[in-house]
């Protein structure tokens, strides 16, 4: 049901929508120095996500904050007191839905919602617990993904000025370019399987009920794979990305977050006739899993 609202087709209307936020968030930008993070890359992705969703604007601050907490909960290096701070946001936050389920339930709206309030599945509704387990997995994955793609996808242009050079004086690569960008720096490094089967590798045989960590941001690096893999080379072709996984398991939220961050890119390139990073010294989160900068200082010139 969800998968319906995140179709190519369907994402694809939402670029005007996407593309006026953008424009209201650099516009209180404006000129000089800025963090890209904290100015763009984070409130963009949480918005949409609410507007999806049909949350209150107001409310997007607050749902960006329990999610960041909540989605430690994939990552293998979090302490005693992540856990903790991540169990109580994961209760405030199924609280929060479930007021929100319940007003849908009296008034629905067109937002998912109210789509997943009212829908049935082989005759069957769906309980409270069910719609809440979708709505967090679709703010962690579509809010906490995008906006690393974003970070990592305009830093990797900087420090290949010749790419970024080319996509300005070529806009519409952007589409094409984007798994290129996903690859070279990968949004989510790893992600955890529990094996069916035994499997081989090589000379060593991992057992069936094993659980193991897949590296995505070694796979997007490796030399059998891709010709000088730690360059961004826009022209590249045959990129196949693992950064949204693959099969069964493809994020439904591919194409809402790719498009995102290539509307950012585009406008970005459109507006300033220099973006400039202001320091070497970044900072990366915290977080073994999703890999994204803390901020992204940057002097942005017209």
């Amino acid at each position: 049901m969800i998968g319906k609202v995140f179709t190519r087709a369907s994402v694809a209307r939402l670029r005007p929508r996407i593309t006026a936020e953008t424009d209201r968030l650099l516009d209180a930008v404006g000129e000089g120095e800025t963090d890209l993070i904290d100015s763009l890359a984070l409130p963009l992705p949480v918005t949409v996500t609410c507007e999806l969703l049909g949350l209150p604007s107001y409310d997007r601050d607050q749902c960006r904050r329990w999610t960041e907490q909540i989605s430690r909960v994939i990552d293998p290096s979090i302490t005693f007191e992540d856990t903790a701070g991540m169990n109580t946001a994961e209760v405030e936050f199924r609280e929060y839905v479930a007021e929100q389920l319940d007003e849908r339930r009296s008034t629905p709206r067109e937002d998912i919602l109210s789509l997943l309030v009212h829908a049935e599945v082989d005759g069957v509704r769906l309980t409270d617990c069910e719609i809440i387990a979708n709505v967090l997995f679709l703010f962690v994955a579509g809010h906490e993904t995008t906006v690393n793609l974003i970070g990592n996808g305009l830093l990797a242009l900087l420090r290949h000025p010749d790419q970024l050079r080319m996509l300005r004086e070529n806009p519409e690569m952007i589409t094409d370019a984007m798994d290129e960008i996903t690859r070279y720096d990968a949004p989510v490094q790893i992600v955890s399987r529990l094996l069916t089967d035994n499997v081989a590798l090589e000379d060593v045989t991992l057992p069936a009920g094993a659980k193991v960590m897949l590296l995505f941001g070694a796979a997007s690096r490796d030399p059998a794979r891709y010709c000088d893999p730690d360059r961004l080379d826009l022209t590249r072709t045959g990129t196949k990305t693992l950064a949204f996984s693959s099969g069964p398991h493809y994020c439904i939220g591919a194409a809402l977050g790719k498009l995102e961050t290539s509307v950012v890119l585009t406008e970005l390139l459109r507006r300033y006739s220099r973006i400039e990073l202001t320091s070497e010294n970044l900072v990366w989160r915290p977080n073994v899993s999703f890999r994204g900068l803390q901020r992204l200082p940057l002097r942005l010139m017209r």
